[in-house]
């Protein structure tokens, strides 16, 4: 826009086994063991998720394509979150961080910063 560009959106790649594949599968879910986190700025707090797969006797893609989980903050100014899940709260609000499992499949959880 006026000689200028402007980042409107980002977006994750999936890694998505074909359906002949016989080897490996999907995730179809994630569980999160909180969906919510409170922290003090500066504090610390691990989000924790589980994968489910489309067919459990077939096994996840190898992190050779993508790690099994991946993380992002929605406002990295409220909360950061790093690659293992270690959420960093940083100033007072409320963001979400989103989960991500190999093929895009998403689950967030809310972080509320006092």
């Amino acid at each position: 826009v006026d000689g200028k560009s402007y980042k409107l959106a980002k977006t994750v790649t999936g890694h998505i086994v074909g359906r002949k594949n016989k080897k490996y599968s999907n995730p179809k879910s994630i569980k999160l063991t909180k969906s919510s986190f409170s922290l003090a700025a500066g504090k610390t707090a691990s989000i924790k998720a589980k994968v489910t797969l489309v067919n459990k006797k077939r096994k996840s893609l190898t992190d050779a394509h993508a790690p099994l989980f991946r993380y992002a903050s929605s406002d990295k100014s409220i909360a950061t979150v790093d690659s293992k899940g270690k959420i960093t709260a940083v100033n007072a609000g409320t963001c979400y961080v989103y989960v991500y499992a190999k093929n895009g499949y998403a689950k967030k959880a809310k972080v509320t910063v006092k």
